[in-house]
């Protein structure tokens, strides 16, 4: 099995000499970037069996539907836990958005990647001369991006219920 990101990128960290950054590095970044790739691949992996479910579920209701047996016990299960498999995963995709936190969390994870091997390489924003400056600067990008995380996945359901609300009070009132 191919090692995650993080693995691969705890090899290049242990190389680094300075004990600041590598303290930050391997203490905090790379148990962020742990955190982070198993809740995505966790989140990814419910999203698309839930999906599977509803899209293999809804192809095969339909040819079911129209079979002439409709009578017998054996039929009128499968028909019932099919259609109960397919609403079930479909209200587990939104009651959790699954969709679009998998979207945003694979969204973050890259984002996390990226500035990590930016810092690491010494690529634009950090090829100042200046190692405590890269230093710095890296820091407050990851915490920055970490902040922006938590108050995505946090606020994302609140967001949702504020529009909804907000639609219901604009509707006119008609007097009757």
């Amino acid at each position: 099995m191919k090692a995650s990101f993080a693995e691969r990128l705890k090899e290049k960290i242990d190389q680094i000499e300075e004990g600041d950054i590598k303290d930050y590095l391997s203490i905090r970044y790379l148990n962020l970037l742990k955190k982070l790739e198993i809740n995505t691949y966790k989140t990814s992996l419910y999203y698309y069996i839930l999906s599977v479910n509803v899209t293999f579920g809804s192809l095969l209701m339909p040819p079911l539907l129209t079979i002439d047996k409709r009578e017998t016990d054996e039929y009128f299960w499968s028909v019932f836990v099919i259609s109960l498999i397919i609403t079930t995963s479909n209200a587990l995709v939104k009651l959790f958005h699954l969709d679009k936190v998998h979207i945003t969390r694979n969204i973050r994870l890259n984002q996390f990647k990226s500035e990590g091997l930016y810092f690491l390489t010494n690529v634009e924003p950090y090829n100042h001369q200046d190692t405590n400056k890269n230093f710095k600067l890296f820091v407050k990008n990851i915490e920055k991006l970490k902040r922006e995380q938590i108050l995505e996945e946090y606020t994302q359901n609140r967001e949702e219920n504020n529009r909804e609300e907000e639609d219901l009070v604009r509707l006119p009132v008609i007097n009757v």
